[in-house]
């Protein structure tokens, strides 16, 4: 996403140099066009399904002005929760645009969202279909109901990380094949679809096309069944090694067996849109050496990019040069908080840095901005969209006025 071009160094038209002297670091930098291109891929991919419907998680990114984006470039938004909820409807989401998930629905809220005239709603349990099926039968009005589907848990392994591995048996995810079965053996109407989500990070398509297998099988055997939700979890490539969820292949194995279930076809998508779509720009602030190691310690930190703490995620670092740099340096990439896992990288090599070089930290478009903290007391970066030779900023960044306002009771 990154281009050198006449000694500046560019998203789209745009100088990151200029970025970071306007708005500071660290900085969250989002590329509109790199945006609309992942949306593209997608519909290509899945353009012989004559009934095929994208959605976005908003776990991912949560920005508003991200959600309209994705809703005028054809996106469903998927949501887990009454806040979300909100910022989608603030982003300029219909409600009939919005499908909600999760494994955690109070009463009140599946309430409200079956109020609201939500698209569907993705049922998790058997205590919870019982929830949603006493709520529909309490209400007058029973033409405008939202879809309600079933999340099935095809106890298929992802081969991702564990915490991302959300459709074997010991997930806290889904409903059991054979729950699922009794459910819509007595059902009466209530379930017209089904649901799964396998994980997260996916690049081997083999667990999809187990799952979905799965999912075709229980199909056949119920014709109510009027729509299929298959989730999301195509990879992106963090290690910049030209390994990319292989889409091709995806369209090539999956999609006929998508085809074979005859109905409506839906999908959530968070990672693979906005992953590579966006930046973490930051500023080193001193290199330092000691006998054992070097450190790059630059301005982002945990707070505002905790994939590597938590999960041991890997994220491209590159030091950003107008001019060829030779020397290499190996060094963990860190930042200022009280925590030794306050770290974007570690024992990587990278271009040589000094203090006030800028650096980006790629693929943070995705569980970047939407997974940060205000830990040691840490401000939350301001986000920015670029496109073209424009940008305009889409969040301010936090002060301690505003972490002490919620304080001051």
């Amino acid at each position: 996403m990154i281009e050198k071009m006449n000694g500046k160094v560019m998203i789209e038209s745009v100088d990151l140099f200029e970025l970071a002297e306007k708005y500071g670091t660290p900085l969250y930098c989002y590329s509109k066009q790199a945006i609309k291109d992942r949306i593209k891929m997608i519909y290509h991919t899945m353009e012989e399904i004559a009934d095929f419907h994208l959605g976005f998680a908003l776990k991912a990114n949560n920005n508003i002005h991200l959600i309209n984006l994705l809703v005028k470039n054809g996106c469903m938004i998927d949501i887990v929760n009454h806040n979300e909820y909100i910022l989608a409807r603030e982003g300029g989401t219909p409600a009939d645009k919005i499908v909600v998930n999760g494994n955690g629905a109070s009463r009140e809220f599946l309430e409200t969202m079956i109020a609201e005239g939500v698209y569907s709603i993705n049922i998790d349990s058997y205590e919870e279909y019982k929830i949603v099926r006493n709520i529909v039968e309490k209400l007058d009005d029973k033409e405008r109901l939202p879809n309600f589907m079933l999340r099935v848990n095809p106890d298929v392994n992802p081969n991702t990380h564990p915490y991302i591995s959300t459709g074997l048996k010991e997930n806290k995810f889904g409903i059991q094949m054979d729950v699922a079965r009794k459910i819509l053996s007595t059902d009466k109407g209530l379930i017209t679809g089904l649901h799964t989500h396998i994980g997260s990070n996916i690049f081997d398509i083999s667990p999809f096309k187990e799952a979905f297998a799965k999912l075709l099988e229980l199909k056949k055997d119920f014709s109510q069944l009027k729509a299929v939700n298959i989730g999301g979890g195509w990879g992106i490539d963090y290690h910049k090694e030209g390994t990319d969820f292989d889409t091709e292949t995806f369209r090539k194995e999956i999609v006929p067996l998508l085809k074979e279930m005859d109905c409506r076809i839906m999908m959530e998508i968070g990672r693979f849109i906005m992953g590579p779509s966006g930046i973490l720009l930051s500023k080193v602030l001193y290199k330092k050496e000691t006998e054992f190691k070097t450190f790059v310690v630059c301005d982002a930190n945990m707070a505002n990019m905790i994939r590597p703490a938590l999960y041991d995620a890997y994220h491209h670092i590159q030091p950003l040069h107008t001019k060829p740099v030779e020397e290499k340096i190996t060094a963990d990439v860190v930042g200022g908080l009280c925590e030794t896992g306050d770290r974007l990288a570690k024992n990587r090599e990278i271009e040589d840095v000094s203090k006030g070089d800028l650096i980006a930290i790629h693929d943070a478009g995705a569980y970047g901005y939407s997974m940060a903290s205000n830990y040691n007391a840490e401000s939350k970066p301001a986000e920015v969209l670029i496109y073209k030779d424009s940008h305009r900023l889409i969040r301010k960044r936090e002060t301690v006025q505003d972490l002490l306002k919620k304080m001051k009771i």
